[in-house]
């Protein structure tokens, strides 16, 4: 197996794989009481999740992979130091990361950012950030130097138990895909030697006649009922809705025409405004006029 490629391996997806290990080791750790409380603790667990806490970091105060791996060897130097009490949970894992990642920038790289844009990313004050930081360095015990050869073996540590983990979510998909698909061909179909076989309906691809169609269930509530015709069904295959209004004997007299008029199908449709005006002037309305800000301009 050839070594993780350290230099060129996109950041955003091991930062995905680390977030993915301390969020499960914090997980487990949180199950186990504990009384010592040290300047990295906080009152309450932050309501943002360490993916996304170290996404922002990464998009404000961009870092790269040596960084992320020298945070993980600086967390097992403090876990490895029989001195040390501490443990990582969800309510000191946050300021952990933000120290750990000023510390290991400015070990790794001569390039770095002043600390009070950190303080601002990570959500905390400068003052905090440099208590944080010589509290840090005291629990690492100051070994902060990562030699070559101990950055790689971690770094093929990670990525191999990245993709053991991805082989078993494969495994663990497939096993509940496998139990699913039995139990749903139980559950819907009986199979027997003596049952005969599906009746398959052919496929009617010829368009549905006049006595085929039905009526809506509810008329309209604008007081028209909708009666459906077929006309030259066999030829086209379309069909001419027919509009009807619902008016008794005695408000027939009183019933009077919608003012607009629809132009036939043989009569030319124009959208000049002088045809519309004298249309509307035959039928006793008043012509249409011209938007007042139409052809208005304004100036800058």
């Amino acid at each position: 197996m050839s070594d993780f490629d350290i230099g060129n391996f996109p950041v955003p997806r091991l930062l995905t794989i680390v977030a993915d290990l301390l969020t499960s080791m914090c997980i487990t750790n949180d199950r186990i009481p504990s009384t010592h409380l040290s300047v990295f603790d906080s009152r309450a667990v932050p309501p943002i999740l360490i993916t996304d806490y170290m996404t922002r970091i990464l998009k404000y105060t961009p870092y790269s992979n040596q960084v992320l791996l020298c945070m993980l060897i600086y967390f097992d130097r403090i876990a490895e130091n029989q001195e040390n009490t501490i443990t990582l949970h969800s309510h000191n894992i946050h300021r952990f990361i933000i120290a750990g990642i000023v510390i290991a920038t400015k070990s790794t790289s001569d390039i770095y950012y002043k600390n009070a844009r950190y303080a601002k990313v990570g959500g905390i004050t400068v003052e905090e950030l440099n208590h944080l930081e010589w509290a840090f360095l005291k629990l690492c015990d100051f070994r902060v130097h990562v030699a070559l050869d101990e950055l790689q073996q971690y770094a093929n540590q990670i990525w191999q138990l990245a993709l053991s983990k991805r082989q078993q979510q494969r495994q663990q998909q497939q096993q509940q895909q496998d139990i699913i698909i039995p139990n749903t061909i139980a559950t819907n179909t009986t199979i027997s030697p003596s049952s005969p076989a599906p009746v398959q309906f052919p496929v009617t691809t010829s368009h549905p006649s006049a006595s085929s169609m039905s009526l809506p269930l509810t008329p309209p509530y604008d007081g028209t009922a909708i009666t459906t015709t077929a006309t030259n069904i066999a030829n086209t295959g379309r069909t001419t809705c027919v509009t009807k209004p619902f008016l008794s004997p005695t408000d027939e007299q009183h019933h009077q025409p919608h003012p607009l008029r629809v132009a036939s199908a043989a009569e030319p449709v124009t959208s000049s405004s002088s045809s519309l005006k004298s249309s509307t002037t035959r039928q006793g309305r008043r012509p249409l006029r011209s938007h007042p800000y139409r052809h208005t301009t304004i100036s800058r």
